[in-house]
């Protein structure tokens, strides 16, 4: 809700936000969504102007390749995930107390898209995230149609986060939805000088989910969000097959402006 100086752009729960502003707000996401059929919420970033903008991101100084995210033992949440058509698909319950959790407790099935990085328009993730909500509304027959989704989504139930165990800057050896061999090499730590320190290899046959976008890290840092490719899954077996190969392009092309990557060193 805007006023005539426009300084206010949003009365939520009785608590007016300027632009730019961050407010905390209490409210009771059961309330929140009683009475709606559907949600897929997308990461909201209000901007300077008044006005909310809608787009989907990775935290701040990093970037991820889209993937939706759905509690796919949800039957509900696992249709939407599904017609979506996300290359990637995360089963995850969501943190507890998130929106997306607490949705889908009440009966809402929710899922979420997250791609790309904080302050950048890619124009890659933003026509997959159109696609996908054009998918939903065709899958839930408000659009007229067949949801345009890829022949085999790779679905990834596990994850996590390969950190720094020194600091110094970082040369990176993947990026975002790449997919990697266990013992492949992820990163390179150097001193300012350029002597290497430590090579960061991935632990297991992964696709590479997000990553930092900085080049400097301090021990214990996030530096690559690596999913668990599926038993019997193996990296040869990527990259996948899309519904939409110029967006598929588009979006790897996008992403690798984020980070340089350049081929390891070989030994000797």
């Amino acid at each position: 809700m805007s006023k005539p100086d426009r300084r206010s752009v949003a009365d939520w729960n009785g608590t007016a936000v300027a632009p730019g502003e961050a407010r905390d707000v209490s409210i009771t996401a059961g309330e929140s969504y009683t009475g709606v059929t559907v949600r897929i919420p997308l990461h909201v970033r209000r901007a300077p102007e008044p006005g909310p903008v809608v787009f989907v991101t990775a935290a701040i100084r990093r970037t991820n390749y889209p993937a939706v995210r759905a509690d796919r033992t949800d039957e509900a949440a696992r249709a939407l995930a599904d017609a979506f058509g996300a290359e990637i698909a995360l089963d995850t319950k969501g943190p507890k107390r998130s929106f997306r959790r607490e949705a889908s407790r009440v009966g809402c099935p929710t899922m979420i898209l997250e791609g790309g990085e904080v302050w950048k328009v890619e124009p890659g993730v933003v026509a997959a995230s159109v696609r996908g909500v054009r998918n939903v509304l065709k899958h839930l027959g408000m659009l007229s149609g067949e949801p345009a989704v890829p022949s085999a989504p790779l679905v990834v139930e596990r994850s996590q986060w390969v950190r720094a165990e020194r600091g110094g800057f970082l040369t990176f050896h993947v990026g975002p939805g790449e997919a990697v061999e266990r013992r492949q090499p992820l990163a390179t730590h150097s001193t300012l000088l350029g002597r290497e320190q430590r090579i960061l290899r991935s632990p297991f046959d992964g696709v590479v989910l997000g990553m930092t976008t900085l080049p400097a890290a301090s021990p214990g840092e996030p530096v690559i969000h690596l999913g668990r490719l599926p038993a019997g899954t193996s990296a040869r077996d990527l990259p996948r097959s899309s519904s939409d190969e110029a967006i598929s392009r588009s979006v790897a092309d996008d992403l690798a402006t984020n980070v340089l990557v350049t081929p390891p060193r070989r030994a000797g």
